[in-house]
């Protein structure tokens, strides 16, 4: 699981092999251990990186990871492992292309399939990020108590409040998001209203979708006294903390 954070923050492949580009001594010396251990293969590091002289090598590792950075993903499976395995592959992520500071915690990368990969891994842990779309990257960005469980996992010692609040919750082994922004647009023609029979929800690539109601208790759905208003036609997102 590390040597697969490695490639995916720091990692290129192509038909020379692999190369896992860092300077600094102690990563390097990681990562060569981690090649020997998983392929046992020999390697060769400089002043920038380390070399993988190999091309069945590079072809697993583009074939599960992606090639390039715009392309870098997290492969299906890698979300059902155990919550300790996925612990490694974070903590190699950040140890790449991540920033984990005693105020602070962020992760860049240009590839958006990585970007949200991420989201999902941390989310298990109850951390959720703010994703913000630049024109040539994603930024994660983790406050509150969010950034405190990074800090935690990552080993870096955090200066926030314990009692510091997130603008999420978690219930029900869900994590709910409010809305933060409703736009009108302007629009003509046909508007169709997806439905399903009595939840009246369904899923999309990203989250669990609630559809608009005409002011529906959400009690029989386990949400006590809670309600949807139609007001301004909201929508309840979720994403499932599994």
């Amino acid at each position: 699981m590390r040597l697969a954070g490695w490639y995916l923050s720091e990692g290129s492949a192509g038909i020379s092999g692999v190369y896992i580009a860092n300077i600094s001594p102690q990563a390097q010396s990681e990562i060569v251990g981690l090649f020997q251990s998983v392929f046992d293969v020999s390697l060769k590091a400089d002043s920038k990186g380390v070399w993988c002289r190999s091309r069945s090598i590079s072809n697993l590792l583009i074939s599960l990871f992606g090639k390039g950075a715009h392309q870098k993903k997290i492969p299906g499976f890698m979300f059902q492992l155990p919550k300790e395995k996925q612990k490694h592959l974070l903590q190699s992520l950040w140890a790449g292309d991540g920033h984990a500071h005693e105020s602070r915690v962020l992760y860049k990368t240009v590839s958006e399939d990585l970007a949200i990969g991420i989201s999902y891994l941390t989310a298990r842990f109850g951390a959720m990020p703010y994703i913000q779309r630049n024109p040539k990257w994603f930024d994660l960005s983790y406050r509150g108590q969010s950034m405190i469980k990074m800090q935690e996992m990552l080993g870096v010692a955090s200066l926030c409040r314990k009692g510091i609040r997130d603008h999420h919750w978690v219930r029900d082994n869900l994590i709910w998001l409010p809305i933060c922004q409703i736009e009108t647009v302007e629009y003509s023609g046909l508007v169709y209203n997806l439905e399903v029979e009595t939840a009246n929800s369904y899923v999309t690539e990203n989250f669990v979708v609630h559809n608009c109601q005409d002011n529906q208790p959400l009690a029989p759905f386990g949400m006590g006294s809670a309600w949807v208003s139609n007001t301004f036609h909201h929508y309840c997102l979720q994403f499932r903390n599994e």
